[in-house]
């Protein structure tokens, strides 16, 4: 029973483990400050000519912009599609850097990495591989501890036969047997 209880709490041990690394890395990967920017909102602070300056990533969408009334706070924006952000803002941009030409606004494209999925595949990767590995080793573990000859809960049932070697160097005789007469009457007729 207490080979049993240990094997409980080593059995719970291994697996809140990568419980908590997956709990860990989902809470790392959203703790993010996000502010809750609608897309009708980005494109009229463009609209409006609140924005200074701004980069956007083209692969992943990514747009970091600073404003004028905060200019040295970055703030962050995933935008929905590349292409119609391009195309909501593009006249806005151009008619405000043609009309102050003194302070126009800075803007940057990055272009996306060929890998950058692979990168956010990464942890969901990891953590298969984390899983897979953890299921072999309990496997393994359960296995030993099932064949180990102290643990004998599946052997509950079975008959361990003697060996006829072992009952010849030991006679039994029918003074042996204590009560029940009449069987042992009726062996006697049978011998």
């Amino acid at each position: 029973m207490n080979n049993m209880s240990k094997n409980w709490k080593s059995m719970i041990i291994y697996i809140l483990i990568p419980i908590l690394l997956i709990v860990s890395v989902i809470f790392f990967a959203n703790q993010q400050t996000k502010v809750d920017v609608k897309y009708s909102q980005i494109v009229s602070m463009f609209k409006n000519d609140e924005i200074s300056e701004f980069t956007l990533d083209l692969s992943s969408g990514n747009l970091v912009y600073k404003t004028f009334d905060k200019p040295n706070a970055e703030q962050t924006y995933s935008v929905p599609s590349v292409s119609y952000f391009l195309d909501d803002i593009r006249d806005e941009v151009e008619e405000y850097n043609d009309a102050h030409p003194d302070k126009p606004i800075t803007y940057d494209y990055k272009a996306g990495t060929s890998n950058s999925w692979l990168i956010s595949m990464l942890p969901t990767i990891l953590m298969f591989v984390l899983i897979v590995v953890m299921g072999f080793y309990l496997v393994k573990k359960m296995s030993g501890a099932m064949s180990n000859e102290t643990n004998r809960t599946l052997g509950f049932g079975k008959i361990k036969a003697k060996s006829l070697v072992d009952d010849e160097k030991r006679k039994t005789t029918f003074k042996d047997v204590a009560g029940c007469d009449e069987e042992i009457a009726e062996l006697v007729v049978l011998v």
